[in-house]
């Protein structure tokens, strides 16, 4: 009796010692890792219905770009009550804009809703891409080396120059006697309505519109003169 408790009592004493002389294992935590990924990954992330600027341009708080830059960045615009001075801030469903000289806050997805608006993400690397490729399909491979630069430059006064010229000369006009229904000429009156003619060119390309009516009345009333501004001709029309 007492040779069997012996027995059992050495049976156990090994086995106990086997148990804690196994190696330690670190508990895993990669399947709890991968299950947080998981439920991350399900959660879409909200998708922003405009910027700023464009907001305040749509909803008629301003007229152009330019003045909402002015009025953003002198920290008069409010997006949830928090004082925004950047032009490119994404606005989101919820979102509350607010102008110190309007009275009322304008709910940022009812504007956007009502107009039809639909935000189109930029792709800033597709746009560097697009650019890069044109200008190495301009200068051969050229780009930002000495020659490139020199050749940019020159290509820019050039253009400049070109587009000054331009400004600065008035587009001909010429008398149609092929249309003229009047039966004499007299080259002084001729002189002096082709005067009038090229004021009224001169106004028109000043984008004096007004002016520009004004001589066509006159001509009209005064020497029954009509003008064609496609072809830049004008004619006798007698009554």
């Amino acid at each position: 009796m007492h040779l069997q408790t012996l027995l059992v009592a050495l049976l156990f004493t090994a086995s106990s010692s086997y148990v804690l002389n196994l190696p330690s294992r670190p508990f895993s935590t990669r399947a709890v890792t991968s299950l947080r990924d998981a439920q991350v990954s399900d959660i879409a992330e909200p998708s922003p219905l405009i910027d700023l600027q464009t907001f305040l341009k749509l909803a008629d708080v301003v007229e152009s770009g330019g003045q909402a830059k002015v009025i953003i960045q002198a920290g008069e615009v409010f997006v949830n009550r928090q004082v925004e001075t950047r032009r490119a801030k994404k606005l989101f469903e919820g979102d509350m804009v607010a102008v110190n000289e309007l009275d009322e806050v304008l709910n940022v997805a009812e504007y956007v809703k009502a107009k039809g608006y639909v935000y189109t993400k930029k792709d800033k690397k597709e746009k560097k891409d697009k650019v890069k490729k044109a200008v190495d399909d301009e200068f051969k491979g050229e780009f930002r080396s000495e020659e490139w630069r020199e050749a940019r430059k020159k290509k820019k006064y050039e253009k400049k120059a070109e587009k000054g010229k331009e400004k600065g000369t008035l587009r001909m006009w010429r008398f149609d006697s092929e249309r003229s229904n009047a039966t004499q000429y007299d080259e002084e009156k001729l002189a002096q309505i082709q005067a009038k003619v090229m004021e009224r060119e001169a106004y028109r390309q000043s984008r004096k519109y007004d002016e520009a009516d004004d001589v066509r009345v006159y001509l009209e009333m005064d020497y029954s003169v009509q003008v064609d501004d496609d072809s830049r001709i004008w004619y006798f029309e007698e009554s």
